[in-house]
């Protein structure tokens, strides 16, 4: 995500162009989360991070035939690389709460969460200055 606006813009367009891959991008992510959470709760947990995966190893073929200057293709890229992310996020989100009685979900998630992305930024600010 960090790169993008850089190689969208390298290749020659503008900021409203770079605009709609971070918003496609977003949408990706945040927009579905209803009907991802839809999704596990009727196929199933597993089944979910299978979808996501998939999705990703799509986003990630899309991607490179993008980097050849394919601004449709980066968008869809982008907007499916969201989409995986979406499914996996909620995917092992709720698995990994369904060891959890309703009483401590809520510590439970923000527990998870605190260390999902404690790690991010450890890792974040580890790559930062290697």
């Amino acid at each position: 995500m960090t790169m993008t606006p850089l190689h969208i813009r390298h290749g020659g367009h503008d900021l409203g162009a770079i605009g709609l891959v971070i918003s496609a991008h977003t949408l990706g992510m945040f927009a579905l989360s209803p009907l991802t959470g839809r999704l596990g709760d009727h196929f199933g947990r597993v089944p979910l991070l299978a979808a996501g995966v998939v999705v990703l190893v799509l986003s990630c073929m899309l991607g490179v035939a993008a980097a050849a200057g394919s601004y449709p293709l980066t968008v869809a890229a982008l907007f499916l690389l969201g989409v995986g992310w979406n499914f996996l996020f909620t995917g092992s989100t709720t698995l990994s709460l369904s060891a959890y009685g309703p009483e401590e979900r809520d510590r439970a998630q923000g527990a998870l969460n605190f260390f999902v992305f404690a790690t991010l930024a450890v890792s974040s600010l580890t790559f930062a200055f290697v």
